[in-house]
């Protein structure tokens, strides 16, 4: 089941000026060595080890390698969804969760209330990925599809995957055939 939120939860520890410095100086070079970070913040290098592990362990934060979408030619469909009960979001949402072509997804107010970005190489990829995986899901009282780049942030969490890591069900469309 896929929660609202996890950030009401009482047990996760406090965040400090000096986490946040981490995090920061991490989000602007991620290879920045525990001693030049130590240094900065005025403490040794084994108490940013520490820090480290806490906001990796407690999931503030997650070391990844973050890819430039533009380098490889990725296009984007921005999907937007209404739909008629709860429970139909929450499976379209935990759908998404297995997707390797789901940058993002998530739930809103307003006009529609449940958001996907979606990545491939081409505009008929995200198409057909579209037409066969979500328009088809249960619940859906309608939906709006934008296709273009994403520019900004330059740097994303992309998945490199291929056929074989598709969820099952999936792995037999053409989609997944195609980078």
């Amino acid at each position: 089941m896929i929660p609202l939120s996890k950030s009401n939860d009482e047990n996760l520890p406090r965040l400090d000026a000096k986490d946040f410095f981490l995090i920061k100086k991490l989000f602007f070079n991620g290879r920045s060595s525990l001693v030049e970070l130590g240094k900065e913040i005025g403490i040794k290098h084994s108490s940013v080890r520490d820090r480290l592990l806490k906001l990796t362990k407690n999931d503030f934060i997650k070391i990844q390698a973050n890819i430039n979408p533009s380098k490889f030619n990725l296009r984007a469909a921005f999907v937007s969804i209404d739909v008629k009960r709860w429970d139909n979001a929450i499976d379209i949402l935990e759908k998404c969760k297995k997707c390797p072509r789901i940058l993002l997804a998530g739930l809103g107010s307003g006009e529609f209330n449940v958001f996907i970005i979606l990545i491939a190489r081409s505009y008929d990829v995200l198409r057909d990925l579209i037409e066969r995986c979500i328009r088809s899901q249960e619940g859906i009282s309608r939906i709006t599809v934008s296709f273009g780049q994403i520019l900004v942030p330059e740097f994303l969490p992309i998945r490199i995957f291929d056929s074989k890591e598709c969820p099952e069900g999936c792995c037999n469309c053409d989609v997944f055939n195609q980078p």
